[in-house]
């Protein structure tokens, strides 16, 4: 029989068989893991156990996940438009086609005219006259509207916030319009914060364009009080650039001076009243399309092709330039009552004067006896466009 000596308050164990004695410390850590457990077991919390008076006796509610999301207003795909309904709508809403070229898009690709502007829209060719015209669906359109109004002739890149085309009749929803469709530049109104940017740019074809462009808060600090109240909550814009361009053919450039002014004022977040100038002044002697070469066979003269050794040759006098010079004002007041639910009353005027100086000259003649041109007879014309108009839309 082999006693073991517990520790005090265990009692003495006796064995008529072989055993071994468990150490002091071995019983006591035996009994340290059976009390942590124990504690453990206690700590775990029921499902349904009420919450703790630490919160107060409240109930504790769960939220559905949510996410919020932004993104940048300025890209090249735009998802609201002004023509098609005169009113700011959504492009998805409209039942017909219509292509949008944001500003972004006419800054990163340097388009500074209207052909450049709208080189990758469907549809669309730039037409051949010294005024302006373009096709679209293969029909010529001889006008231009901005901001909805019938334009003289000219559009600034300098105030282009957009170029809006409207294909098919649906342009009608402007009047008097080309069955191949209309297009429509938006002009670009005064940030709330103030910027300033100058830009520019040099390319082929002597290519040279200065841009300097400032928009922001009216300063009001220095102001009288009555004067401070009037100005509060109006923004400005206010650009200018230098244009010159040449071309392949001789002689032929394009200088513009355009600057452009634009006043709005905020009476609430949903009312605005904007006052917008544009004057531009333009001086260029344009491409003249290819002649045909003229062979005589069987006693004829037949057009056998156009003269491509004649490309860069300018069949006219280079003095034969033309001067245009265009002025353009709105009004525009806008108030939206509620979403879907907008008001906008414009008003407009502009003018445009064009000086054309040319030299009578004839291909037939000239191809016979490259050394002279025929008629050398110079001509001078003046002429002029004045027109107004205003215009009401209630969108519900």
């Amino acid at each position: 029989m082999t006693n073991c000596n517990p520790p005090p308050g265990i009692p003495l164990l006796t064995a008529t068989h072989p055993v071994i004695c468990p150490s002091a410390i071995a019983v006591r850590l035996s009994l340290l893991l059976a009390v942590s457990g124990v504690a453990a077991l206690a700590q775990v919390a029921r499902p349904d156990a009420p919450p703790s008076a630490a919160g107060g006796g409240t109930e504790v509610v769960t939220l559905a996940e949510f996410n919020v999301t932004a993104t940048q207003d300025g890209s090249y795909d735009a998802s609201d438009t002004l023509t098609g309904s005169r009113v700011r709508t959504q492009i998805r809403d409209l039942p017909y086609a219509l292509n949008v070229v944001t500003r972004e898009f006419i800054q990163d690709f340097a388009a500074f005219e209207l052909d450049e502007e709208l080189a990758y829209t469907s549809s669309f060719s730039a037409g051949q006259s010294t005024g302006v015209d373009y096709n679209l669906r293969g029909i010529t359109v001889n006008s231009l509207l901005r901001n909805g109004f019938r334009a003289a002739g000219l559009s600034g890149s300098i105030s282009t916030a957009r170029v809006e085309v409207i294909k098919g009749p649906s342009a009608a929803v402007y009047g008097q319009s080309a069955p191949g469709g209309a297009v429509n530049v938006i002009s670009q109104r005064p940030k709330t914060q103030r910027e300033g940017n100058l830009r520019l740019s040099l390319g082929s074809y002597s290519t040279r364009r200065a841009e300097l462009e400032l928009t922001g808060p009216v300063s009001t600090r220095h102001a009288p009080a009555p004067l401070a109240a009037v100005f509060k909550d109006t923004f400005y814009l206010f650009a200018v650039a230098d244009y010159y361009r040449e071309a392949e053919q001789d002689f032929v450039f394009d200088h513009q001076w355009q600057a452009a002014f634009t006043l709005m004022k905020k009476f609430g977040p949903d009312t605005s009243l904007t006052f917008e100038t544009e004057y531009i002044i333009q001086h260029n002697l344009r491409e003249l399309p290819l002649p045909y070469n003229i062979e005589t066979i069987g006693g004829r003269q037949v057009a056998t092709g156009l003269a491509y050794d004649l490309f860069g040759f300018y069949g006219a006098s280079p003095d034969g330039t033309n001067w245009r010079r265009q002025g353009a004002g709105f009004v525009t007041f806008e108030h939206r009552f509620a979403r879907g639910l907008s008001f906008r009353l414009a008003a407009n005027h502009n003018q445009a004067q064009l000086t054309s100086h040319a030299v009578a000259t004839g291909w037939s003649d000239a191809l016979s006896n490259p050394r002279r041109l025929a008629g050398r007879e110079p001509e001078h014309h003046i002429s002029g466009q004045y027109t107004w108009g205003v215009q009401s839309d209630f969108l519900a």
